[in-house]
């Protein structure tokens, strides 16, 4: 959810650097797109296109899921080949395992500057998609109450 929101503020037009900042001025250890690195981005490329095969457009965003979100995934990992930090490229490049900076190829797709970034607002954006998860989880059981939601 946390990266999900990132890949909206992205194609919104918000600059990635500030993206990335405000997520770790969130409170978050890492920011999104290193997240979504070291999860691996051709990971859940995988895993969106199955969910997407299995349930349908219409299932997703009737849970809230933005499936405009899948080209992000389909540019970076089909056509940039960047998987990651275990491919030692993704949304960041890398030297060795540790990132060095954001790739200049996020500001080619996605030109900074497109929306002026209201920081305190990205900052709800980011806790209350989070919330939002954490009632679905609620609801369908996966968790009992919410400190059990918040154990990372």
């Amino acid at each position: 959810t946390y990266s999900r929101e990132a890949f909206e503020m992205l194609r919104e037009g918000l600059d990635p650097a500030v993206i990335e900042h405000v997520g770790k001025a969130t409170g978050m250890p890492m920011g999104p797109f290193e997240v979504a690195d070291m999860v691996g981005i051709d990971t859940a490329h995988k895993i969106s296109h199955a969910t997407l095969k299995e349930v349908g457009a219409e299932a997703l965003k009737a849970k809230g899921e933005n499936i405009e979100n899948l080209e992000i995934f389909d540019w970076i990992v089909e056509k940039e080949g960047r998987i990651g930090q275990k491919g030692g490229k993704g949304f960041y490049d890398y030297e060795g395992r540790k990132p060095t900076k954001l790739w200049d190829g996020l500001y080619q797709r996605f030109p900074k500057g497109k929306k002026e970034a209201d920081t305190a607002e990205m900052r709800k954006r980011f806790l209350h998609i989070q919330a939002i998860e954490t009632i679905r989880c609620m609801e369908e059981g996966v968790v009992m109450a919410a400190d059990d939601a918040d154990v990372g």
